[in-house]
């Protein structure tokens, strides 16, 4: 027996730019039970591999789709019900969503910087968010980057979805270099010939690199580690030189030693 169905099928298919997403078909009234259910269960099947690969924008090749997967679930579907009149109205539309194009350049700091405000640009309006991959370098909180210490860190920048336009995000590279030390050289030491060798200490700094010593007139006085030994009368530089440590460079200071003939023995 032929059944005569009355169907009203609303399909709305949404196509993005950046991926192709697809609205599931709705349809209302229907007549015909699970049967046509399930046949239109078919529809939204067939219509959605033929949106996503390749499908035009224009509402009549849509209503062809439309129609074609309709009848595809139809034929599969074999025997039973066969439409002898169908009374149908077919609605569809395409929205296209544009992915934004982000600028967002690497950046380069050093430590001891101050905070910085992030500012990718974009041709959407959507809100930004951002997250660093290494809190040790930097932290961000809302747009501010706080820089912790010397590396590198990759900054995200996310981009809620605005009008046409989907979500997007975007990745900048931000470098912290290290930084020379400030280094108090030791003050200036005066010694007679004869005395007996003496201990350096560190200067003072604000990195924690090791110190070594080294004179650059080793006929005045000689550095063993720490110790100096007097040679002879003169001046040398004795060079403090301190190791590159953490968030600092190496550096050096130096400090000048003189040294006294002294008094004649009688």
């Amino acid at each position: 027996m032929r059944h005569r169905l009355s169907i009203i099928i609303v399909m709305t298919i949404l196509i993005s730019m950046g991926g192709g997403v697809f609205q599931p078909l709705q349809a209302a009234p229907v007549i015909g039970g699970k049967l046509l259910e399930r046949r239109l269960a078919r529809l939204q099947k067939y219509a959605h591999a033929a949106a996503v690969s390749s499908v035009s924008s224009s509402s009549s090749s849509l209503d062809s789709l439309a129609w074609e997967a309709f009848r595809m679930s139809k034929r599969r579907n074999g025997g039973g019900h066969q439409p002898v009149a169908v009374a149908s109205s077919v609605s569809s539309s395409v929205h296209v969503l544009t992915t934004p194009s982000i600028t967002f350049t690497a950046i380069t700091k050093n430590y001891g910087d101050s905070a910085f405000v992030l500012s990718p640009t974009s041709n959407s309006n959507g809100t930004f968010t951002f997250l660093s991959s290494n809190p040790s370098v930097a932290t961000v909180a809302g747009n501010t980057v706080t820089i912790i210490g010397a590396g590198t860190a990759t900054i995200t920048a996310t981009q809620a979805a605005a009008g046409d336009f989907t979500g997007a995000s975007a990745l900048s590279t931000l470098t912290v270099n290290t930084i020379a030390p400030t280094i108090i050289a030791l003050i200036s030491i005066s010694k007679n010939v004869s005395d007996l060798p003496f201990f350096l200490s560190d200067p003072v700094s604000n990195s924690a690199g090791a110190f070594t010593f080294t004179s650059t007139n080793p006929s005045v006085a000689t550095v063993f580690g720490r110790a100096v030994t007097i040679v002879g009368a003169g001046t040398t530089t004795i060079i403090s030189t301190q190791a590159a440590n953490g968030n600092y460079k190496s550096g050096s200071g130096t400090t000048t030693l003189t040294v006294s003939p002294g008094l004649e023995e009688s």
